[in-house]
């Protein structure tokens, strides 16, 4: 059997793993990749139980998880979690992909996240939120235009339009929730890497911002089926955006493959045009 994990040679002496989807059906392949990556403490992930959710089998109950402000300690490694605070209201495949490293190649080199780091996009199917979005188009509505704030909301009383015009032509809405962890060892790489990580979402026309009271809940939401959704944890969390579905498409990363910093991108799939996200999707619900 080949091995799940495809190695890939990055730029400035780091090294990327890819999981190949067809492995991602067997839970056992799935949780063996942690065993394959040299930087990770455990080596006992190999086993699985089928008749436990694997959002449990994830994390042992001896594994030491310690909160300690601005990062979470897991094991031997710490971790740093950053969270976009605003999105830009135009998203595109080619510039999600910036967001974790520099493609063009040598110029790029600065651009890199140097030490491991997991990003996770929940995308949540809510019954119940054309409804919301209607409610808050009809309260902007409401609202009367002056002064020097007129034009704003103008603005965003034709975006909130549009958004419900996309809803009356079967355009379907959901919520997402990004979520960026990086790791290291040593603390200050942890913490160095997490502001590398920062300045190069912000250059791409995000707005973030570095968690601290809620480390556990988003370290636990980043993980596989490891976000709750009972009651109003989402509404409390605050990190989630409302996004038609177009426009979500383009948000996940595309993989582009390289061998070193001095050579082109090998493949690279045509982009499509950008997509426009409407208000009600770059400020949290």
């Amino acid at each position: 059997m080949s091995s799940p994990l495809k190695k890939e040679e990055r730029p400035i002496g780091t090294v990327a793993f890819s999981i190949q989807p067809r492995y991602l059906c067997c839970p056992e392949t799935c949780l063996s990749f942690c065993v394959e990556c040299p930087a990770y403490p455990e080596h006992n992930f190999t086993s699985y139980n089928d008749t436990i959710p694997l959002r449990k089998q994830i994390l042992n109950a001896d594994t030491v998880v310690r909160e300690a402000g601005d990062h979470l300690q897991v094991g031997d490694n710490f971790f740093c979690c950053t969270t976009p605070k605003i999105i830009p209201t135009e998203v595109d495949p080619l510039q999600t992909n910036s967001l974790f490293g520099g493609i063009w190649g040598l110029v790029s080199d600065m651009d890199q996240i140097k030490t491991g780091f997991l990003y996770t996009l929940n995308i949540l199917f809510e019954q119940g939120l054309e409804t919301r979005i209607h409610a808050k188009c009809n309260l902007l509505l409401n609202q009367q235009a002056v002064g020097s704030l007129s034009p704003l909301l103008r603005r965003k009383q034709e975006e909130h339009l549009e958004a419900t015009d996309a809803l009356e032509h079967g355009v379907k809405f959901v919520r997402i929730i990004p979520i960026l962890l990086v790791w290291d060892r040593d603390l200050e790489g942890a913490r160095e890497s997490c502001t590398r990580a920062r300045r190069i979402w912000e250059d791409n026309g995000y707005v973030m911002q570095q968690d601290t009271f809620i480390l556990k809940i988003l370290f636990l939401s980043a993980l596989p089926f490891g976000l709750y959704t009972t009651g109003r944890n989402i509404d409390n969390l605050e990190r989630d955006f409302i996004a038609p579905v177009p426009s979500v498409t383009p948000s996940p990363p595309s993989r582009s493959l390289r061998r070193n910093s001095s050579q082109s991108l090998r493949s690279l799939p045509r982009w499509p045009t950008p997509t426009r996200i409407p208000t009600s999707a770059t400020t949290p619900s």
